[in-house]
């Protein structure tokens, strides 16, 4: 991890956990990194209830809280509801390993998925491709959110060429 790499001390981070300690253990994290402004809550409630007035820069949120789950509180703010910017990065985290789990949140729009236990390394880097590879978001009837599709460089959309190649 190159501290120096990113410059966060600008940051505003909106996390959202119901667990006391992972709120902790995350905040202690983004400030050991270098992220200057923190906004951290146990409930979902309270985070819809400040966002618009917090406006963060990225979120993290936790996937399974009760009464209401992340990917509820990620569906709230892509429908662009409580005055929140639809646009903000948002990470998941959680500790379950199921693939079902990653493809859901991927399709409620959240931009990056970590599963715990999280290293400064891990989420600095995650902040980092947010930071640096800027997602292009889609809007459709079905779904808001970033491009699902990850582009990688010196790659082409193999899909893509083959609609060219039918076109000629």
């Amino acid at each position: 991890m190159d501290p120096k790499k990113y410059n966060l001390e600008n940051l505003r981070v909106l996390i959202v956990d119901d667990s006391k300690y992972m709120l902790q253990l995350i905040a202690s994290i983004l400030r050991s990194i270098g992220v200057g402004v923190l906004f951290e809550t146990s409930e979902v409630e309270i985070a819809l209830g400040e966002i618009s007035i917090f406006q963060p820069d990225i979120i993290i949120t936790e996937w399974r809280m009760k009464p209401i789950s992340g990917l509820q509180f990620v569906k709230e703010i892509r429908g662009g509801n409580h005055g929140a910017d639809q646009y903000v990065p948002i990470i998941v985290l959680t500790s379950d390993m199921e693939r079902s789990l990653v493809i859901e949140s991927r399709d409620v729009g959240v931009n990056e998925f970590l599963i715990k236990p999280i290293s400064a390394n891990i989420l600095y880097a995650r902040i980092g491709s947010i930071l640096n590879k800027k997602r292009e978001f889609v809007e459709s009837k079905a779904y808001f959110g970033p491009d699902r599709r990850r582009k990688v460089k010196g790659s082409q959309n193999l899909r893509r060429k083959a609609d060219r190649l039918d076109e000629n």
